[in-house]
């Protein structure tokens, strides 16, 4: 159905908000890099999936545009658009109501059809400051 298991990911799980396809899709033990906005390692599907419900709760309207994807050999990579407006709390930040958009890259190494390792690259600043937020003094507070 999809040319790529990122594309897969991005649209189940991110787009379609199911959770479900997160252990499908990711191994017991994966590691997810960067995965938040300090640079912080996820290790597995519980991890991960609380800092989804954190994002899925500040931006319940999230979109994935994944821009282009490309495998080879076990690898898998996309660049992407993430767009929402942050009406929940779900990053400890009040709701701004703010539209924001960002852009990121993910790469993938894939083992039987699940991610075994993740590397996230996004404009976690650039998210910050788009909700008013000093990316400094978060770091702060969130270290």
């Amino acid at each position: 159905m999809y040319p790529f298991i990122m594309h897969e990911w991005f649209e189940q799980v991110w787009n379609r908000g199911d959770a479900s396809a997160i252990h499908r899709l990711l191994a017991p033990d994966a590691t997810i890099h960067n995965f938040d906005q300090l640079g912080n390692d996820a290790k597995g599907p519980a991890a991960f999936i609380e800092r989804y419900h954190q994002f899925r709760t500040a931006f319940p309207d999230l979109h994935f545009n994944v821009h282009n994807a490309f495998e080879s050999g076990g690898y898998e990579a996309a660049r992407w658009t993430f767009t929402g407006t942050h009406t929940g709390n779900g990053l400890d930040i009040p709701p701004t109501h703010r539209e924001i958009e960002f852009a990121g890259m993910s790469f993938a190494r894939f083992e039987n059809g699940r991610a075994v390792e993740v590397w996230d690259s996004w404009d976690a600043v650039g998210m910050m400051r788009q909700l008013g937020q000093n990316p400094a003094a978060f770091a702060a507070v969130a270290g």
